[in-house]
């Protein structure tokens, strides 16, 4: 039996805080309480755990403030990622697309905290049949820093769906082979979601309907991963800046249920 013991420290309010994590048999293991150094102890978690992968010691910095409100439970959830310390890459919709993460910071978000991302971050989750619905909407804070390059990935799945920032300083949505813009707010919180129902793409704005255009296309159905801060499936086009609540559902999302998203982190939009 093999045991693999990662620390992860941080620094918040002048007090060292540790993260521990055991991991038995490659399954990886519960987080352990946040505590002070001199109380730290790393306990063993059941070899039925199931958690997603941890390959490069997540860090966390600033104040933890208070957790994030959890995933909703519905079946039309096919995939949520709060980005909580300790469970960066894990999927609350009990789906189980959880991501490998790599090189993520856990920071201050919009609901707890949220995953900060530079250009050595990687966060994938393998093909699963639930991540190709027919019809969809997906949902995610994101604060972008604007690339160089012609385009950064907040989410992607390959020749499917995916989520992009623009150089040109837009939030680029694209499902079903069809594709719309608008104008986003560089080092700024936004609520960004895209959904589509066979017939009418729309995108979402901090909970507003920023545009809308009619799509007869279908979503893809290949068996590419699911990139989060990045293109699919090489994994390059890597978005620097954070992200927060990501959430992909095999529903169109009302606009109300959107709206209300977007006001559960500030934003104002029609009720």
């Amino acid at each position: 039996m093999r045991i693999v013991v990662l620390l992860g420290l941080a620094l918040s309010g002048g007090c060292h805080h540790i993260y521990g994590y055991s991991a038995r048999d490659g399954a990886a293991a519960d987080q352990l309480s946040d505590r002070s150094v001199s109380d730290l102890v790393l306990d063993r978690a059941p070899a039925d755990t199931a958690r997603p992968d941890r390959e490069a010691g997540e860090a966390s910095t600033g104040d933890l403030g208070p957790a994030a409100p959890p995933c909703p439970s519905d079946p039309a959830l096919v995939a949520c990622y709060r980005f909580e310390p300790g469970a960066l890459g894990m999927d609350g919709s009990g789906k189980s697309n959880h991501l490998t993460v790599t090189n993520v910071t856990s920071v201050p978000g919009v609901e707890g905290q949220a995953a900060k991302l530079t250009a050595a971050s990687r966060l994938v989750a393998a093909h699963d049949p639930s991540l190709n619905p027919t019809t969809m909407t997906m949902e995610v804070w994101v604060r972008p820093t604007i690339p160089g390059a012609a385009r950064a990935g907040v989410l992607d799945k390959n020749l499917a769906y995916g989520i992009f920032i623009l150089s040109t300083g837009q939030v680029y949505c694209d499902i079903a082979e069809g594709s719309l813009t608008a104008t986003i707010s560089p080092e700024v919180w936004s609520h960004v979601a895209c959904s589509f129902d066979g017939a009418t793409l729309r995108l979402y704005l901090d909970g507003n309907l920023a545009v809308s255009f009619p799509n007869s296309g279908s979503v893809g159905t290949g068996s590419s991963p699911l990139v989060v801060g990045g293109d699919s499936p090489t994994e390059d086009e890597r978005l620097e800046g954070e992200v927060d609540s990501l959430r992909i559902w095999s529903t169109v999302r009302t606009a109300a249920q959107i709206c209300a998203a977007a006001q559960a982190g500030g934003k104002s939009c029609p009720p």
